[in-house]
């Protein structure tokens, strides 16, 4: 009797590697897409906010003062400075929390509530550096996981010298 034992296929250990592999290279990916979520959120909130804030200085340009600045009339569909606005006319930032601005005369804040810790953290080291040339400071306490507060503040007649002298011939 003869017999063939020339078997082709996979046995049930090769087939494990294989799923164990590509479960690996699944998380992989999976962590990097949330952080490059997680930064792509960041990037379009400091550039919402940059805009904001050029948008408001706009509207306020003719005025002393920002005095009755509310939150309401930047959402307002004739001057809508907001995209983002629910029924309510209080826009919603991107994890869900609201978006206010307030005024204290010469001074306007724009807040984000419900900020991530790991965003909060990484908006405060980017918004120092990318807004300042509008004069907006950032400010935050990132003590939450999902609970976290960012505020931007600006003052009115508030100029950045920049120097020419670099680019002088």
């Amino acid at each position: 009797m003869n017999k063939n034992t020339n078997e082709s296929g996979r046995s049930m250990v090769e087939m494990l590697g294989v799923i164990a592999i590509i479960g690996v290279i699944s998380v992989g990916a999976i962590t990097s897409m949330s952080y490059v979520d997680s930064y792509f959120r960041t990037s379009a909130t400091l550039l919402e906010v940059e805009q904001v804030a050029r948008d408001i200085n706009d509207m306020y340009s003719w005025a002393a003062d920002y005095s009755g600045l509310k939150t309401e009339q930047l959402c307002d569909e004739n001057e809508s400075v907001f995209e983002n606005c629910d029924g309510s006319n209080t826009p919603v930032n991107r994890w869900g929390g609201a978006i206010t601005v307030t005024e204290n005369r010469d001074t306007f804040k724009i807040q984000y509530t419900k900020v991530p810790q790991s965003v909060c953290e990484r908006m405060l080291e980017q918004a120092n550096e990318t807004l300042r040339s509008i004069c907006l400071i950032a400010s935050q306490s990132c003590d939450s996981e999902d609970e976290n507060t960012v505020t931007f503040t600006t003052e009115k007649n508030c100029y950045i010298h920049v120097d020419d002298s670099a680019t002088a011939p």
